[in-house]
């Protein structure tokens, strides 16, 4: 869950694309699909939950997430609003949190600073309200396991 693995590059080239442009704007690495669906002119299906990227791609700037939801297994599941990001760990019930514009690496814990206290709370929320709209397994009690080590 952390960046290292969750920020894969988009690198994009075409028409109404400007060259050399690049952004920071967070997006799903699955928004590929709904992308590739309008470039090609095909229909994006009302029910994908991932949308397409070209009006960041032809300079909207305001079109990125809000925040991102993560998941991995029955092991990992993070989001991240703004510069703050919250990794919780559901079976070892330990979370971490980190201050992104400062700590880019994820070096500096900060989930024990009482100062941070209210923002651990808020964000454990906004957890908790992600988990529930990707309607989670782990909230329904389901032990999410890889079935072998070749899927960890």
């Amino acid at each position: 869950m952390y960046d290292d693995s969750l920020c894969a590059p988009i690198i994009a080239a075409g028409p109404g694309i400007a060259p050399g442009r690049r952004t920071d704007t967070r997006v799903y690495i699955q928004d590929i699909v709904p992308t590739t669906l309008a470039l090609a002119g095909a229909a994006i299906p009302t029910n994908m939950e991932f949308s397409s990227l070209l009006p960041l791609l032809h300079g909207e700037p305001q079109h990125g997430r809000a925040r991102i939801y993560s998941a991995y297994f029955g092991f990992q599941r993070a989001v991240v609003e703004g510069n703050w990001k919250l990794i919780h760990y559901p079976v070892a019930k330990v979370s971490r949190l980190f201050n992104l514009a400062i700590d880019p690496d994820e070096m500096h814990d900060r989930a024990g600073d009482p100062d941070q206290s209210g923002r651990l709370t808020a964000l454990k929320q906004m957890l908790l309200e992600q988990m529930k709209s990707y309607d989670d397994p782990l909230l329904r009690g389901e032990r999410l396991l890889p079935s072998s080590p070749k899927e960890l």
